[in-house]
């Protein structure tokens, strides 16, 4: 009777476990978006910070303050399923460039790429009693499964690529497409991250940051516990962002957060290779250094 029934009493004299964030706000657990329109570097955003989590240390500066943020080291898993295995390829030789012998092995280790692109990889699929998970994402959960480590972060670039005819505009297909992570999620105590574009009205309007930038079913928004929009500076109203340089630079918006305190959007720059970079990259050490390059303010008064 209620298998799954929380022990109230027990719950309340205990001492809760500290909550376990794979990234701020994002729970172990959990399933978050990363809104983005197409060639602001959400790809290369999720790529980078894949390398951050497997090496345990805020490498990019990307995720406030390194050492500070807490990022915990474990496997990451990326289903790469909009770019070729070349162009994924040369995104990891730019972005591990400073990366030393020893890290490197971490990350042949630790960081799992998968290239689905043109593999026909999916995570839904139609059967005579409606949608269902795919064959390709049961075998890939049962690859997840026997891992020797379980993943921190699986993440599946893009959702529109994996819907398999399902329809991003249609409430009903997105939550049997999030139902279907976040029991993944749950089986291994992973957090997922599904990239996913940003519709055309948000960034028409300035409003790049805002929880209905994403595009299709309010669906996705809704049901996910964790949304990062990722959008041109020079997009952003004009009293939130810094004027110098903006055109080089993307602003990064916790723009949903069910765990966490909300954080103020930070600016990254992007570099010529496509990689972004935050105010504070981080040595091996977890020490502010890394490569030199132009210092990014963050603007702790413009969250909205």
């Amino acid at each position: 009777m209620f298998t799954y029934r929380v022990p109230v009493a027990e719950a309340v004299r205990s001492k809760p476990d500290p909550v376990d964030f794979v990234l701020p706000g994002l729970v172990a657990g959990s399933l978050g978006v990363v809104v983005a329109p197409g060639g602001v570097g959400k790809s290369m955003l999720m790529l980078q910070t894949a390398i951050s989590i497997a090496l345990g240390r805020d490498v990019y500066g990307i995720w406030s303050d390194g050492a500070a943020c807490g990022i915990k080291s474990g496997p990451v898993i990326l289903a790469m399923v909009e770019d070729a295995a070349s162009i994924v390829k040369d995104r990891l030789h730019n972005a591990c460039r400073s990366i030393d012998d020893q890290d490197l092995e971490r990350l042949d280790r630790d960081l799992i790429i998968l290239p689905y692109y043109g593999k026909g990889f999916s995570l839904i699929e139609r059967r005579e009693n409606g949608l269902a998970e795919s064959g390709m994402f049961e075998a890939l959960c049962d690859e997840i499964r026997k891992l020797p480590v379980p993943p921190r972060l699986v993440v599946f670039d893009t959702l529109n690529r994996c819907l398999n005819g399902a329809s991003e505009n249609s409430a009903g297909d997105v939550s049997q497409v999030i139902n279907i992570v976040e029991r993944l999620c749950a089986d291994v105590g992973c957090a997922a991250v599904l990239v996913h574009h940003a519709n055309k009205a948000s960034m028409q309007s300035g409003n790049g940051s805002a929880q209905y930038a994403a595009r299709g079913s309010s669906a996705i928004t809704d049901n996910c516990r964790w949304q990062v929009n990722l959008s041109h500076a020079d997009s952003e109203p004009s009293e939130s962002r810094n004027n110098a340089g903006a055109a080089a630079r993307v602003v990064l918006a916790l723009a949903k957060v069910n765990y966490g305190a909300p954080l103020a959007p930070a600016f990254l720059t992007r570099d010529a290779s496509g990689l972004l970079w935050g105010a504070t990259p981080r040595d091996e050490h977890g020490r502010a250094g890394g490569p030199s390059l132009s210092v990014v303010e963050r603007h702790d008064d413009n969250w909205s």
